[in-house]
């Protein structure tokens, strides 16, 4: 029993199946509901007590159907056990089970059954919220925090991985964008930090909703960001993607009252046939958008 319900988590204890460890005939698990008034039945055992589920009353657990099953002339009879631990209390579980004579008898059967079976829900529980909280870190880890965006370890991945799609296959092309906004720190200064916080959370959006789901818009930090065209219909196209993201970018937005207008540079490296490193074309879009932007000051 104890490695029925405690040896293996690829299944859900509240399914009852483990109870064909045990003597018990048949069985069925309440589980309170949020309020506290009702139980839900959530497992049911050689027997089909109602809708899977469905709330009852307490007083009306366990339920009839149970009854049928148990011959009291013959020594069964329907058990009801607890389901609780120190932290938190589940509800409860009722078996179809004989009085026995020698050891162990059945009650104390069923209230280890009770027992083991608060252990494996609280332990599904407790796994349950360490992936969750795993993830939330793993997503603090790979998320740029203001924007929801990949941050550079993120975007490093898929720029690796990019890069040895191209190896393999040399048709395979892609394009790393560097985007800077321009007038962003003006922006900055005459409207706050927030104000700064709240256009770069829209750029987010405009950029994201102007490509693919295969690309990638990452934020470096500050104004800057990279968009990785991930696979180019032919080494020209980029442009057409260039051309809609500085639209998007330019386009007025209001934060506070307050029409705000941006510009935006952007640095392209288009990966080459057998000379695809990530890193090196990250350092030439870099370069190629400090070019372009000193072009648009020199205007």
């Amino acid at each position: 029993l104890g490695i029925a319900l405690l040896g293996r988590h690829t299944y859900d204890p509240r399914a009852l199946d483990w109870l064909g460890s045990t003597p018990a005939l048949a069985g069925c698990l309440g589980l309170w509901t949020a309020e506290n008034d009702h139980l839900e039945l959530a497992g049911e055992y050689r027997v089909t007590a109602g809708a899977p589920y469905a709330e009852m009353s307490v007083t009306a657990f366990p339920p009839p159907e149970l009854f049928g099953v148990a011959d009291g002339a013959d020594g069964d009879v329907v058990f009801v056990v607890p389901v609780r631990s120190p932290a938190r209390d589940w509800g409860m579980l009722a078996a179809v089970g004989r009085i026995q004579s020698t050891t162990p008898p059945g009650r104390e059967m069923m209230n280890h059954s009770g027992s083991l079976l608060t252990k494996a829900l609280d332990y599904q529980v407790t796994m349950a919220a360490l992936r969750e909280q795993e993830e939330r870190l793993r997503t603090a880890a790979m998320r740029d925090h203001l924007t929801g965006l990949p941050n550079r370890l993120l975007l490093e991945d898929r720029l690796a991985r990019a890069g040895m799609r191209a190896t393999r296959d040399p048709s395979f092309r892609f394009a790393v964008l560097l985007l800077d906004l321009d007038r962003f720190k003006a922006v900055n200064d005459t409207l706050g930090h927030a104000a700064g916080d709240l256009l770069l959370i829209e750029m987010a959006h405009r950029l994201t909703s102007r490509l693919r789901r295969s690309d990638t818009v990452a934020r470096l930090g500050g104004d800057e960001f990279v968009v990785l065209i991930d696979g180019l219909t032919d080494p020209d196209s980029y442009k057409t993607v260039c051309a809609a993201l500085q639209a998007a970018v330019c386009e007025p937005m209001e934060i506070d009252g307050h029409t705000v207008e941006v510009g935006v540079s952007i640095g392209v490296a288009v990966s080459q046939p057998g000379a695809s490193d990530p890193d090196r074309m990250l350092r030439e879009a870099d370069a190629a958008m400090y070019r372009a932007k000193s072009a648009t000051r020199g205007h």
